[in-house]
């Protein structure tokens, strides 16, 4: 009977390993392939999703959306690549992916940084073509009409062919925008300062016709004509074209301009006094920046830019501008330094 107990005992446990090995090693490869399958595919999804913004993004910047930017899981940041950045890419621990990431947000920031320059230079250029364009209004006006009369034909005709030439250096330069080309380079020259500023006052003559006004020239007479200067003479025409035009806009009917020169040993001051009703001190500080009018109530003349062009200018010669209250005139004054060889 011992016999039949110990053999009825391997039946049992034979049987138990037969279910054991039936049942629970499919059971626990499927658990596993389980478990594979959700690590990789959370593996996938934190490397897709990346990929996934940069797409998303790349298209909102073709719809003209130049502010969007890829952010990463974890960091709200915008990744760029900074100098130091890049001098420092090739030792960094970042993974290829946050270095396309970089890359990618410093190509959109670069392009927009190029767009913003460019409608910028677009706009200043429209300012600059309404003064040219007044100027030879004004004269061909004044010769139809009588105003202008015919002994004095050759004279103004000159002045309109000047203007034209100024209209023709400004296209070009929309041109040359156009073509990706460098605008901002100056080409340095030496140039009579007495006779830009004359000249300045020519094509100016319509405007103070319509409203009565005088400009008057104060040549520092210490120094004969002509009086050199150093500097790239169109961009200095701007200059005085906007300031004056500001002048011009403000100073009420019957009043005055005055051009001042003043020469030092190595630089030459040009003062712009006017005999309107000055800065307020509270509007000096922005006075030169882009937009910005002093009457805000008069929101339908000017487009705040005049000044804001001048300013760029002067500093593109490393030389400086200053606005403040005029103590000749009782208006604004503005001033600005000229390089002499």
């Amino acid at each position: 009977y011992t016999g039949e107990v110990i053999l009825l005992k391997r039946q049992q446990t034979e049987g138990l390993a037969s279910f054991l090995l039936e049942y629970n090693v499919p059971l626990a490869f499927s658990l596993a392939f389980f478990l594979s399958l959700v690590i990789i595919v959370w593996l996938s999804r934190d490397i897709t999703r990346p990929i996934s913004q940069l797409a998303k993004t790349a298209n909102a910047v073709y719809a003209g959306d130049l502010s969007s930017r890829v952010t990463l899981r974890g960091d709200k940041r915008t990744l760029t690549l900074d100098e130091e950045d890049q001098g420092e890419l090739a030792r960094s621990r970042e993974d290829d992916l946050t270095r396309l990431v970089r890359t990618f947000n410093t190509l959109i920031a670069k392009f927009e940084e190029r767009e913003k320059q460019h409608s910028e230079f677009l706009s200043n250029v429209s300012h600059d073509l309404r003064t040219p364009v007044t100027s030879i209004g004004g004269f061909i006006e004044g010769m139809r009409d009588g105003t202008i009369p015919p002994d004095r034909y050759p004279y103004y005709l000159d002045i309109i062919k000047a203007e034209s030439g100024r209209l023709e250096g400004l296209v070009n330069d929309l041109f040359a925008d156009a073509g990706h080309e460098d605008t901002g380079s100056l080409r340095q020259e030496v140039f009579d300062l007495y006779e830009l500023i004359c000249q300045v006052k020519q094509s100016f003559e319509p405007m103070l016709a319509d409203k009565a006004m005088d400009l008057e020239v104060n040549f520092d007479y210490r120094y004969e004509a002509p009086l050199r200067a150093v500097g790239d003479v169109a961009q200095l025409r701007r200059v005085l074209n906007n300031i004056i035009a500001n002048a011009i806009r403000y100073v009420p009917s019957h009043g005055l301009i005055l051009v001042g020169v003043e020469v030092g040993e190595r630089l030459i001051t040009v003062t712009v006094d006017d005999s309107g009703p000055g800065i307020p001190a509270e509007d000096l500080p922005y006075i030169f920046d882009r937009f910005y009018k002093v009457d805000k109530s008069r929101g339908g003349e000017g487009s705040g830019l005049g000044l804001y062009i001048a300013r760029a200018l002067i500093q593109r010669h490393g030389q400086q501008i200053e606005a403040c209250r005029s103590s000749h005139l009782g208006g604004a004054r503005i001033c600005f330094t000229v390089a002499r060889p």
